[in-house]
């Protein structure tokens, strides 16, 4: 129990890393103790308000482990309480969140670590307001130039060579 709640705490930070909602989000659930849940929670059980905060996830609800789920469940426990524009941010977070890898969301939390230590809130906004002010080419060009290691392969395509093996001919059956 006492690891799921900073596993919580994380997904509601990443999911609002340039957002003020998150504390709104975050802080009750540091409060809240949740019972556990052993079996996954189908789709159909949930109310219609625990639907409509997580209708991005509606198609990929069965596939996720009872675990996800649950953080899930918690992140959408204050959907009423926050306003469109910060419902409409959730879900598409929401989305993007459920669409990356297992790599690219452990690389979003050290991103979001590292950065969280070495701004402060308002310098952390100041620049999330400036890369969002930036065209697509110059977004992509700041991603090549602060992402150097990023492996790319060289090893050539493999190409579907014919065999040069005879089969024995087939006798006609009857």
């Amino acid at each position: 129990m006492k690891r799921s709640l900073p596993a919580r705490l994380l997904t509601l930070t990443l999911l609002g890393v340039f957002g003020g909602w998150a504390t709104q989000v975050a802080l009750p659930l540091a409060q809240a103790q949740p019972a556990p849940m052993l079996t996954s929670v189908s789709w159909g059980s949930l109310s219609a308000s625990q639907k409509a905060a997580l209708q991005p996830l509606a198609e990929r609800w069965s596939a996720m482990s009872p675990e996800h789920q649950r953080k899930w469940l918690a992140v959408s426990s204050n959907y009423k309480q926050l306003s469109p524009p910060e419902q409409a941010r959730l879900h598409e977070r929401m989305l993007d969140w459920a669409k990356m890898s297992k790599a690219e969301r452990m690389q979003a939390r050290r991103n979001y670590g590292n950065a969280k230590g070495e701004l402060s809130a308002d310098e952390r906004k100041a620049k999330w307001d400036a890369f969002k002010s930036l065209d697509d080419d110059e977004r992509e060009a700041l991603a090549r130039e602060g992402n150097p290691t990023r492996i790319r392969s060289t090893a050539p395509a493999v190409q579907p060579q014919p065999l040069n093996v005879k089969l024995p001919a087939q006798k006609p059956q009857r």
